[in-house]
């Protein structure tokens, strides 16, 4: 198995979303790749971090009238109409 291999289904492991064939096969990759080990790692610490996050509710729309805001001549906002200081 290669890295890349092993990366996609580390992701696929925390969603629970590989058998348990593969979860051998990842894991006999990783008993020999640190790199890859140290990624599982990182993954799982932030897949903690991310499930214990309160869920918030997503703001509504901009407009006043429940539009996204826009330029005058219908172009989206974007980092050019940033204000500049």
């Amino acid at each position: 198995m290669r890295c890349e291999q092993a990366s996609e289904m580390m992701s696929a492991r925390l969603d629970g979303c590989i058998d348990r064939a593969e979860i051998a096969l990842l894991e006999e990759h990783m008993a020999g790749c640190v790199a890859c080990r140290d990624e599982w790692l990182r993954l799982q610490m932030l897949d903690s971090l991310l499930a214990s996050a309160p869920m918030v509710e997503a703001p509504g729309p901009c407009g006043s009238d429940g539009s996204s805001p826009a330029h005058a001549d219908g172009r989206a906002p974007g980092p050019s109409s940033a204000v500049r200081r």
